[in-house]
């Protein structure tokens, strides 16, 4: 329990890091998402999935933050279910914006995304990026003070 408290914590002084360099954040996810994974993930504003990611329920941290992430019917549907949901279904609950064929598109995606962002003043996560949001705050708050559901 202590290691895990301790990694909780990192991940939250982690996370109010990230959200602190008032930039958008493009994430290209992989592999298999679980646990404090879920944290990174949904602190970001644009999330690009390979079709062979898997993320393993229930959703991970506090059920009052991942409404502001996720809305409420999603945060109920993936705390409330146990096992490994395929990428399709994240892309339907909105936790994920894009799919791509495998990781290496996904990278390549997330990197032109990114470029985008870069480029355009007048893109509106530019303009107003998730930026320590209430609930990425209230979550990385929770991680430091070891008050995250494991």
């Amino acid at each position: 329990p202590m290691a895990a408290q301790v990694a909780a914590k990192d991940l939250g002084i982690f996370l109010v890091g990230l959200r602190t360099l008032a930039l958008p954040v493009v994430v290209s996810i992989s592999g298999r998402i679980a646990g404090p994974m879920w944290g990174l993930v949904l602190s970001c504003d644009y999330r690009i999935a390979a079709t062979s990611s898997s993320f393993l329920c229930p959703i991970w941290g506090k059920p009052e933050c991942m409404r502001s992430f996720i809305g409420h019917n999603a945060t109920v549907q993936l705390g409330m279910s146990t096992g490994p949901k395929d990428a399709l279904v994240m892309l339907e609950t909105g936790v994920v914006h894009q799919l791509r064929r495998n990781a290496d598109d996904a990278k390549k995606a997330a990197l032109e995304m990114a470029k985008r962002v870069a480029s355009t003043d007048s893109m509106a996560c530019r303009k107003q990026p998730f930026i320590m949001n209430y609930a990425v705050e209230e979550y990385a708050m929770a991680a430091i003070e070891s008050k995250l559901v494991c």
